[in-house]
């Protein structure tokens, strides 16, 4: 069975989440795949117009790929907290990055005992600065 180029066929795909019936796939990141489960780290726009519970237009998601639609991960929901810098696990694989137009960064980090990986912000992750130093020692340089 051949698979799909998720860069390219998630584009515009709707996302289930427990806030909006209207989230969709803008731009697929990351692929994850683990036995029998596979994630893509994404951009989603938010279309619906009210914005209770998702205030923002635009977002990172790690979603779910089940064979019938793109959802959230249980787990994200259940992630590791993060306090003064450290969370409360270790980190397993910073599996990418992502800098928003706006500024911040964000990296996708997969935590031990965790499936789904996390989108989490740089500043956020200062205690983990030699693991953030060494992820970005290996990529490619740009000129």
């Amino acid at each position: 069975m051949q698979r799909l180029n998720p860069k390219v066929a998630y584009l515009g795909c709707p996302v289930r989440t427990g806030w909006s019936s209207h989230v969709v796939v803008v731009q697929v990141l990351y692929t994850l795949w683990k036995p029998e489960l596979i994630f893509h780290g994404v951009r989603v726009e938010n279309l619906d117009g009210d914005f209770r519970n998702w205030p923002y237009t635009e977002g990172l998601l790690w979603v779910l790929e089940d064979g019938q639609e793109l959802r959230i991960w249980q787990e994200c929901r259940q992630r590791p907290r993060i306090i003064d810098g450290e969370a409360d696990c270790e980190i397993e694989e910073i599996v990418g990055h992502y800098q928003a137009q706006s500024g911040p960064v964000y990296y996708a980090i997969k935590w031990v005992g965790y499936e789904c990986p996390t989108w989490e912000l740089e500043d956020d992750l200062h205690g983990y600065s030699q693991l953030l130093t060494q992820y970005c020692r290996h990529l490619p340089t740009r000129f």
